[in-house]
């Protein structure tokens, strides 16, 4: 797929490696060569690596949540043919990956959602950040497909001792 997209000048639509070993650890263990920033590799037989356009009507599509789980929700729609919005709370989309690669080491997984936000702007995808949206908000888009994206937050109340932790999220963040 690459050479092939390479050969055709979509050498953007290529997902660039971000430095996660995901796949070398994998291997290591005797596993297949999986990757966290493109989830059909390894698994070409049952996840297609080329979207086929919907058959059926185009459908409006309201994402919420701008992580790079809400980010290829919408660019798989997208891809798709149908009309998508995304609406997300923070002022840059990219959620915890933003934070994770905030790490030195780590800085390489802001490309996840760099290639994710090229994608999204190539595709027409209708980005709305800063906005907390709440039920109205998305019934007022009139979707015909909701999709929440949301992630989560960590919740140290769960275990024992949990008022005495700090978590990494907390770290990251620097709250």
């Amino acid at each position: 797929y690459l050479v092939e997209k390479y050969r055709q000048g979509r050498d953007a639509e290529i997902r660039p490696c971000v430095g996660a070993s995901y796949c070398i650890d994998r291997i290591y263990r005797g596993g297949d060569a999986l990757c966290i920033h493109n989830v059909a590799t390894g698994r070409e037989a049952y996840i297609p690596q080329v979207i086929t356009p919907t058959s059926g009507p185009v459908r409006r599509v309201v994402v919420v949540g701008g992580g790079p789980g809400g980010m290829e929700a919408a660019r798989i729609s997208a891809e798709r043919g149908h009309d998508v919005v995304l609406l997300d709370a923070g002022a840059t989309l990219g959620g915890q990956v933003l934070m994770a690669s905030a790490v030195g080491w780590r800085r390489d997984l802001v490309g996840i959602t760099r290639w994710l936000s090229d994608r999204l702007t190539a595709l027409g995808v209708d980005v709305r950040s800063n906005v907390y949206a709440e039920a109205e908000d998305v019934l007022d888009l009139n979707p015909d497909v909701v999709i929440l994206a949301t992630g989560g937050i960590p919740n140290m109340d769960l275990v024992e001792g949990g008022n005495l932790a700090v978590s990494a999220w907390d770290i990251l963040s620097r709250a």
